[in-house]
């Protein structure tokens, strides 16, 4: 019996994110319905995304025995390019820079995606979230700054 298919492998892997997250948010107070910790929402949110890839990597097993397609990797270092973007350059160079950066990196995963409208895309998304966090929700974080080998 061959499991080896795209569900197995992405179910088990999201089981096991959800997992590491949810080890994180058991180091947390979480409280009960009424009086909520701060791990309270963690738990289930990572519960629940362990729950789903089961669900996924069942469905893999059912299938199991289907060839399995080559993993298209641009796709996917790209995305992790953009997460690694946005996390190193949000504390060095600001939200909007970071929210930039990590967008234009992650639409190279798509060898169809066009120049101008990524950066379009990518500082309309900017402004947004700087309105949201900023603006709206007051949350102290640097808009713009000035890389540290330039002050």
């Amino acid at each position: 019996m061959r499991i080896a298919n795209k569900d197995f492998i992405g179910g088990v892997s999201v089981a096991v994110i959800g997992l590491v997250f949810l080890a994180g948010a058991m180091k947390m107070r979480i409280g009960d319905a009424i009086e909520m910790g701060p791990g309270y929402f963690p738990m289930l949110a990572s519960g629940f995304v362990v729950f789903l890839g089961l669900i996924i990597a069942g469905m893999g097993l059912v299938r199991a025995g289907l060839p399995m397609d080559r993993p298209e990797w641009r796709p996917v270092l790209a995305s992790l390019g953009s997460i690694v973007a946005f996390g190193v350059l949000l504390e060095q160079i600001g939200l909007l820079p970071a929210i930039t950066f990590g967008i234009v990196v992650g639409a190279m995963g798509d060898p169809d995606s066009r120049t101008r409208q990524t950066w379009v895309l990518a500082i309309a998304t900017a402004l947004l979230g700087w309105l949201v966090f900023r603006v709206a929700l007051g949350l102290q974080m640097p808009g713009l700054r000035l890389p540290p080998f330039l002050e």
